[in-house]
């Protein structure tokens, strides 16, 4: 292969495999013979091409070839073993490297023992080149390297500096990248950078009990400030570059908040956690985490009740609702909103009070609870008027339109979405305006100005792809491919309501994700699978039961037609048959049915 491909090939293990797998084939010792048939070895080449970053001066010889093969050859062609290897070119020969690397092999052999697995002997390697390496760092150098473990996905020099406290962090972070002991991301908007996993582990290892206490703290006082700076940013018109930023940063999010679950009985933690659990819940709805958030907040609930219901315990109850709702389990999300609504009345916090009183609107709305919806949605607006809240009054002129339009009362919800948007769009919130923007081409679509809503579809999406709000780019698809299916254009009309499926499914929305399968059910009728698009709509009748969320009245006309059809073209017993089988299939078994059966809908239409 060209250095090239090994270069291409070195960062696709360093992603995919932690540079775990061995490069073959491996040279023997005396393979070195044949200087020109050496160098086509593939973990020779990477031996060179990570020498000549080293050493501009190195070149593959028959002086230093028999070194280098057995270099390579004692490595097992682990890639990370080799590049740190071959990273000392600069100060030390393959000779040298050959005999560094035998002392530390003869060390561990002694606690591995003869009968060592193949699996064992890579290990042994590569553990032999981590302490080799490891060893000819600096004393300072390698007590800031043991610190960087602390961190999990990567880090900025800032926070290198401040959780490791060390000024010197830039010029460390260069001589390890120099050492071949950090990977490097400079695609965003600042320098990243990373440990590979083991090397990771082997850091955690060389730091004491004490040591890693008060960095697992520090780590998680640097995650908490994050969020903290972050939150208010997440609904104005920077929302999009914070939210990509709590995403670079989730795995470190995701230790600070386990050191804060593990760490709960310590004064304060435990509120600490709730906090930082609940100014990330907008972070998990718009990023598609809705299930990960709903299982932290629970876990962050559980850990701060003893120590106070507090007003951040009311607002995370709030927001715990909202993800329930959001993955279909309304009586979970109807329990926790009557409670974060009890305990904001008993604080008196008119902002929390509406806040609750709004997502129990959705709740019920969700249910086609109209009138308890509308009265709760009526009281959260009228609270947000009062309080002069410009953001949360046009999310209740927008909630409230909802309810019109179920109710086939176009009008009055293009009119309160048309000031929801002029609301949204003053405040730059770029979630809410696309949110408008899509409600309005639903208004649209049911008003038959099919040109108008295709368009207010596609700029709700267009926001939604540049803010990367999963569940609205979900949402925005099973939209065009609904108005595509309305106008009969079944092609265009299928790989965006497979593709909503998809999203709606892995992002936990069983609520959402029956829309997408009844519009597929229409398709597959359209197309002649009639026993199938029987069998999906049995299924989505049965989840509808199980969340207790039944189909819109506005909606009901459409599917009502598509089923008369498809029974009339099966017969009245075999559609009952279907039907039945449909309802009683799992969910999981449906979704994955209809993802794969709908490519067939498609090459059918083409």
């Amino acid at each position: 292969p060209s250095l090239t491909c090994l270069v291409t090939s070195r960062r696709a293990l360093g992603l995919a495999g932690e540079r775990a797998l061995p490069v073959r084939p491996l040279p023997t010792p005396d393979a070195a013979q044949n200087l020109e048939e050496l160098g086509r070895v593939a973990s020779v080449q990477l031996f060179v091409d990570r020498a000549l970053t080293a050493n501009p001066d190195f070149r593959l010889t028959a002086r230093n070839a028999p070194d280098v093969a057995e270099v390579c050859w004692r490595l097992e062609g682990l890639p990370l073993a080799i590049e740190l290897a071959a990273a000392r070119a600069q100060s030390l020969t393959p000779a040298q490297m050959r005999e560094r690397l035998a002392q530390g092999f003869d060390l561990l052999a002694q606690k591995t023992g003869p009968n060592a697995s193949a699996k064992e002997a890579r290990h042994r390697s590569l553990r032999a080149t981590l302490e080799w390496s490891y060893a000819l760092l600096s004393p300072p150098l390698q007590g800031f390297f043991a610190r960087l473990s602390v961190f999990r996905g990567g880090f900025a020099p800032e926070a290198a500096r401040s959780v490791c406290k060390e000024p010197a962090a830039p010029d460390y972070l260069t001589l390890l990248q120099g050492h071949s002991l950090l990977l490097t991301d400079a695609s965003g908007p600042e320098m990243r950078f990373r440990l590979l996993e083991t090397l990771r582990e082997f850091g955690q290892e060389k730091l004491g009990d004490e040591a890693r206490a008060g960095l697992e703290r520090a780590h998680a006082a640097c995650c908490y400030a994050l969020v903290e700076t972050a939150e208010p940013f997440l609904t104005g018109p920077e929302q999009g570059a914070w939210l990509a930023r709590l995403e670079t940063e989730h795995d470190n999010l995701r230790l600070a908040l386990d050191w804060h679950a593990r760490n709960a009985d310590l004064p304060g933690v435990a509120e600490t956690g709730l906090r930082m659990t609940k100014r990330l819940a907008r972070f998990w709805i718009v990023r598609g985490h809705q299930a990960e958030g709903w299982r932290r907040l629970q876990t962050a609930l559980g850990l701060a009740a003893p120590w106070g219901r507090t007003p951040a315990y009311a607002a995370a109850l709030n927001d715990a609702g909202a993800m329930a709702s959001d993955l279909g389990d309304y009586a979970a999300a109807l329990r926790l909103g009557e409670e974060s609504l009890a305990l904001a009345r008993e604080h008196g916090d008119r902002e929390r009070i509406a806040s609750a009183l709004n997502n129990l609107g959705l709740v019920f709305w969700d249910q086609c609870r109209y009138e308890q919806a509308r009265e709760h949605l009526e009281a959260s607006l009228q609270i947000a008027r009062e309080r002069d809240d410009a953001r949360a009054i046009a999310i209740g002129l927008g909630n409230l339109a909802l309810v019109h339009h179920d109710l086939a009362d176009y009008e009055t919800a293009r009119t309160l979405h048309t000031q929801s948007l002029t609301l949204r769009r003053k405040i730059g919130d770029r979630r809410g305006i696309a949110y408008a923007l899509s409600n309005l081409g639903n208004v649209a679509s049911f008003q038959g100005d099919f040109a108008a809503s295709r368009t207010l579809h596609r700029q709700s999406l267009a926001i939604r792809r540049a803010i990367g709000h999963q569940e609205g780019i979900a949402t925005s698809l099973y939209a065009l491919g609904d108005l595509a299916l309305e106008q009969g254009q079944t092609a265009r009309a299928i790989p965006l309501l497979t593709e909503s499926l998809r999203m709606r499914y892995a992002q936990g929305d069983r609520a959402a994700s029956i829309y997408s399968l009844e519009s597929l059910a229409i398709a597959g009728q359209r197309q002649g699978y009639f026993e199938v698009a029987a069998q999906w709509s049995g299924a989505a009748e049965a989840m509808r039961e199980t969340l207790g969320c039944p189909l819109p009245p506005a909606e009901r006309p459409r599917w009502q037609r598509s089923h008369d059809l498809t029974r009339a073209a099966l017969g009245e017993q075999a559609f009952a048959a279907a039907w039945q089988t449909g309802r009683a299939l799992d969910w999981e078994a449906v979704v994955t049915q209809a993802l794969a059966v709908a490519r067939n809908f498609a090459v059918q239409v083409s």
